[in-house]
């Protein structure tokens, strides 16, 4: 069974980022105009856990969420 278009890319986004993480090119800090923003490195293992979710998802027709991403309220 095939993922839906929005899983599919879904799937596409964390390659690509898993892609950018392993060859450096990651932006961890951008500063413009007198302000900067700093970004969390991403978890490598969970990115590809979420990746293999998908693609064993793509390949059996279900799909079982890992939680790549998580949100910290402060």
């Amino acid at each position: 069974m095939a993922l839906s278009d929005a899983d599919t890319a879904r799937l596409l986004r964390l390659r690509a980022a898993r892609d950018s993480l392993i060859s450096g090119r990651a932006v961890s800090k951008i500063s413009a105009h007198g302000r900067s923003k700093d970004m969390a490195a991403a978890d490598l293992s969970r990115l590809d856990g979420e990746i293999e979710a998908l693609e064993a998802a793509q390949a059996t027709g279900s799909i079982r969420r890992r939680g790549a991403l998580t949100f910290r309220f402060r």
